[in-house]
């Protein structure tokens, strides 16, 4: 072990490695539109197609709801899971990126229950 390993205690490297472990688990990637909707809205010319182009965007927003509420509930856990002992600034720190991205994720599927809508209102 180096000698700054050394110097760190059993808890702060608990917290390095839960710090560790919690960014992997909050993934940075924001929603993004299916590549294979794409070829589907360039082709769309009939009520069939838009009434399957509003479900995959029914679908989309219905995961994106669902990484919203994940998001907000990895926030909750870092706010549950502060101390002084390990690093309360990281704690609020991941909590406000789960938190970013719980907002992202949800205005993604805000948007996608909208287009799900309008291509209803074409078919």
């Amino acid at each position: 072990m180096t000698n700054g390993l050394r110097a760190l205690d059993a808890g702060s490297l608990f917290a390095l490695a839960g710090a560790v472990m919690a960014l992997v688990g909050c993934e940075a990637q924001g929603p993004t539109l299916r590549p294979s909707t794409e070829p589907a809205i360039e082709s769309a010319i009939n009520r069939v197609d838009h009434e399957a182009i509003a479900v995959r965007y029914e679908r989309e927003a219905a995961q994106n709801a669902d990484a919203a509420k994940r998001h907000l509930g990895f926030a909750a856990v870092y706010r549950r899971n502060m101390s002084p002992s390990s690093g309360p600034e990281v704690h609020l720190a991941l909590a406000k990126h789960c938190e970013n991205l719980a907002r992202t994720y949800q205005q993604a599927a805000d948007e996608s229950d909208e287009m799900a809508k309008l291509h209803r209102q074409l078919a």
